[in-house]
C-alpha cells in the first residue's frame, strides 16, 4: 500500500491554499496567512532563492489537512532579517524591506 493509500485509509488527506492578507508599511511587507487548526510546531516557513513557502498542518477530526502558500520575494525584500510569528490560526510574516527599497526625502538645492 502507498503512503498515500495508508493515509487515505486513516482519513481523508487534503491539501489546501490558506488565505492570505498581504500589505506594505513603509518599512516591511506583511503576509498573513490563516492556518485554522494548526499547533505552532506543524508550521514550517523556508526562504530557497526568492521563494517563500509557508507550510503547516492540521487535523480535522478523520481528515488531515496540509496547508501551502508560496511567495517570490525578490531583491526588495532583506531576507536576513524575515520574521515569522503564529497566533490564534494565524501565520504572520514580516518581510523588512531591503534599504535601497524604503523611502527617503531628498533635499532640493539651488
Amino acid at each position: 500500500m502507498t503512503n498515500l493509500a495508508q493515509k487515505k485509509a486513516q482519513g481523508t488527506v487534503r491539501t489546501a491554499i490558506p488565505s492570505v492578507d498581504i500589505y506594505e508599511t513603509e518599512g516591511e511587507f506583511v503576509i498573513e496567512a490563516e492556518v485554522p487548526g494548526t499547533a505552532k510546531d506543524r508550521i514550517a516557513v523556508e526562504l530557497e532563492k526568492d521563494v517563500l513557502e509557508v507550510k503547516a498542518e492540521a487535523q480535522h477530526g478523520s481528515e488531515k489537512v496540509t496547508y501551502v502558500r508560496r511567495f517570490k520575494v525578490g531583491q526588495s525584500v532583506n531576507n536576513e532579517k524575515i520574521e515569522a510569528n503564529y497566533k490564534d490560526g494565524l501565520v504572520r510574516l514580516n518581510l523588512p524591506k531591503a534599504e535601497n527599497q524604503k523611502p527617503r526625502t531628498i533635499s532640493v538645492t539651488g
